[in-house]
């Protein structure tokens, strides 16, 4: 998928109108040897999360998590604040999803709009920096930004 002009990706953009579920049925049938649905399946609510939390990030112009265990990452899914490693399966948890914080929704909003200011998707990076850092950062490189204060 390509990124589309004045948007940072997430999980969602990449579902394309479909649900969660259809899409790790979809990594199933395509045979990715590393997930099944035993596997997936029952885990697509999170009713108990794994003792730690992760925070979602912006890299290269994308919504992503990394996993405290492996460091592999996948696509954020805003609306579902939960993760699940396809790489090491949560197995250091038992199976069991880990919790994403998210910015405050207008944070997210401002940070969006501040690093689709930035030319080149590689340099649309977020790490939770501060707004003020964000505008700092942009007036370093001589970007906009956005309408945005800190």
């Amino acid at each position: 998928m390509t990124q589309p002009l004045g948007k940072i990706i997430t999980l969602e953009d990449k579902l394309d109108g479909h649900r969660l579920e259809e899409w790790l049925v979809a990594l199933i049938t395509a045979g990715y040897d590393r997930v099944t649905a035993a596997q997936c399946l029952p885990f697509i609510e999170a009713q108990e999360f794994a003792p730690v939390a992760v925070q979602a990030e912006v890299n290269a112009g994308r919504w992503i998590v990394r996993c405290p265990t492996c460091s592999g990452a996948q696509p954020a899914y805003r609306t579902r604040h939960a993760f699940w490693c396809v790489s090491c399966l949560q197995s250091r948890f038992g199976g069991r999803w880990t919790q994403v914080i998210w910015p405050e929704v207008n944070d997210v909003t401002r940070i969006e709009r501040i690093l689709m200011q930035r030319p080149a998707p590689t340099m649309r990076n977020w790490t939770n920096e501060s707004i003020a850092d964000l505008l700092r950062e942009n007036a370093e490189h001589g970007d906009s930004d956005g309408g945005v204060t800190a």
